[in-house]
This record gives structure tokens, sequence and C-alpha cells, in this order.
């Protein structure tokens, strides 16, 4: 017999985005916001901050952000099918 915890999966999807919407901001459009808030200062510090983001443009984190996006979707799916099936079977089994 396999026992699926429905409500936790629920849960620990609701974390998934919940980190989700957090990680979304590490985007280029917050990079490029940062850099700009930079602008007209003038010290060390904000060259190599710019520097700094910058070279984070090359990341990584837009594909890994969708890859995690598509799986939440998945996932969401997956707790669908599983509550559809188990409603089905209960149906089935209160007809017996």
């Amino acid at each position: 017999m396999i026992k699926v915890e429905i409500e936790e999966l629920k849960n620990e999807l609701g974390k998934l985005n919940e980190a989700l919407g957090v990680f979304s901001q590490y985007s280029s459009s917050f990079i490029d916001e940062t850099i700009e808030a930079f602008g007209g200062m003038n010290s060390d510090f904000t060259d190599k901050m710019e520097d700094t983001l910058d070279n984070m443009r090359d990341t990584k984190a837009e594909k890994l952000y969708n890859n995690l996006s598509a799986y939440a979707k998945s996932l969401e799916t997956l707790i669908k099918d599983f509550e559809e099936t188990d409603n089905s079977i209960s149906i089935q089994l209160e007809g017996e």
C-alpha cells in the first residue's frame, strides 16, 4: 500500500512557492535597479559594488528559477491528480 501525505505535499509546495517569490527578485531587473540606485554616488565602494553587480549578470539564476517554477507547477498537478484519484476511489468504495 502506498500512502501519500497530500497535506504534507501541499505544505512543501507552499514553501517552494514562497522561496520562488523571494528568489524571483534576484533578476536582471534587480541588478539594473540596484546599479541605477548607485548612480551619482562617488566612492570606491559604489564602483566596486557596481562591478560586482555587473558580474552577477551571467548568473544561472534565471534558468534555475524557471526550472524550479516548472517543478512547482508539476507538483501542483501531481497533488491535484492524487486528490482526484483519492476522491474517485472513495466514491467507488462507497458504492460497494
